[in-house]
């Protein structure tokens, strides 16, 4: 689904490391308990197109780490949701 979205292109393509950093950053400050951040393999294995099991919450957090734009994670949910 991120793969769909290119979103990481229009991003200016940043690592998945970057990726990881954001979306951990986000997270930590959202109060989620440190055990619980994810990886840079997790977060590479989303943009891999055979991947079967969607994880939504680590979607979305990708999304909201590559598109300032709050309405457009919105917009994606309701799309692809």
């Amino acid at each position: 689904m991120v793969r769909r979205l290119r979103l990481k292109i229009w991003a200016g393509d940043p690592s998945c490391q970057e990726i990881t950093k954001r979306v951990n950053a986000a997270w930590a400050s959202a109060g989620r308990p440190a055990g619980e951040l994810t990886n840079r393999a997790t977060v590479a294995d989303c943009f891999n197109s055979r991947r079967r099991r969607l994880n939504v919450d680590l979607v979305v957090a990708i999304v909201q780490a590559l598109h300032l734009d709050t309405g457009y994670v919105g917009c994606g949910a309701r799309r692809y949701g």
